[in-house]
């Protein structure tokens, strides 16, 4: 019988921002609105092609 040599995998790592560029100022301005409620800024984040979801 012949084992396979394991290597360990690498861990961590830098990950990207879910949100950059001009989204991340729109955002900003949104959270800083009066006019400011977690279920519309999810609509309008995937009206903009951006994945989002309420966590309860």
């Amino acid at each position: 019988m012949r084992w396979a040599a394991f290597e360990p995998r690498r861990i961590g790592g830098r990950k990207p921002k879910a949100i950059s560029g001009d989204h991340t100022v729109w955002l900003s301005r949104q959270i800083k609105s009066d006019d400011f409620a977690p279920r519309g800024l999810v609509a309008e984040l995937a009206a903009r092609g951006l994945t989002a979801a309420l966590s309860c």
